[in-house]
């Protein structure tokens, strides 16, 4: 999740990991998923009561962008909480021309500096503790160890440097990141990662619906245990070309 709108806050970096241990108390092991796959409670703790999969929209131009289930739509796809850009940006027969490369490169999972703060904002409500939350952004991002500093922690493949601030400076970071964040109340908990093009969210029932609603972000119910490989998605993957 890419966060360009750099604030005047300055976060305070972590001076203990400690603040992050019960993600390790709660987050599975990647990649550790039934026939290796890679699951929400990896990227997100396990044991909220829901959770929702927050798609960021797809820049078709400059003036223009498209949702995910608009590109599902003019491909002929199905779109569905588990669905892979990879499947569908990629017309079946009698539909599209695609709007996209379905080998595109480039950051899919960055959202808008609107989009951060749409979540945020739906987010605040929920939690007791907006004026302290944390976030980790993984330390192999390029130049990201000329802005972050402090504690650092580890979960199953990556790094991370821990800082805290006001739920508003989720977006105070250059570059990507946070890839993980929370209020210090634990009541939700935001994932991404490097190599995903979508971002999870775990909370209450009431926040997950609220998510859910929000007419700004697209996004879907999931559980902990779906999956979030590239393989996750098999209903449009029965009918890939």
């Amino acid at each position: 999740m890419g966060a360009r709108d750099r604030r005047d806050h300055v976060r305070t970096p972590a001076q203990s990991p400690e603040p992050a241990e019960w993600l390790a108390e709660r987050l599975l092991r990647s990649w550790s998923g039934p026939g290796q796959g890679n699951l929400v409670g990896a990227i997100v703790p396990t044991g909220f009561e829901a959770y929702a999969r927050v798609f960021p929209s797809l820049e078709l131009s400059e003036e223009k962008r498209l949702r995910w289930a608009e590109l599902a739509a003019v491909n002929g796809r199905v779109a569905h909480p588990l669905m892979e850009f990879h499947l569908i940006a990629s017309p079946t027969p009698g539909h599209g021309p695609s709007p996209f490369d379905p080998e595109r490169g480039g950051p899919l999972g960055t959202m808008l500096g609107s989009e951060i703060r749409e979540l945020a904002e739906v987010l605040r409500d929920f939690t007791q503790t907006p004026g302290t939350c944390w976030f980790c952004v993984w330390v192999g991002y390029g130049g990201i160890a000329e802005t972050e500093t402090g504690a650092q922690i580890h979960h199953s493949i990556r790094d991370y440097f821990l800082s805290s601030g006001p739920i508003e400076d989720v977006t105070s970071f250059d570059g990507e990141g946070p890839d993980i964040w929370w209020p210090d109340d634990r009541a939700w908990c935001v994932g991404s990662d490097t190599d995903l093009a979508a971002t999870y969210v775990g909370g209450s029932s009431g926040c997950i619906d609220a998510l859910l609603a929000s007419e700004a972000l697209e996004a879907l119910p999931v559980s902990s245990d779906d999956r979030v490989d590239v393989d996750a998605d098999v209903i449009n993957s029965r009918g890939e070309r």
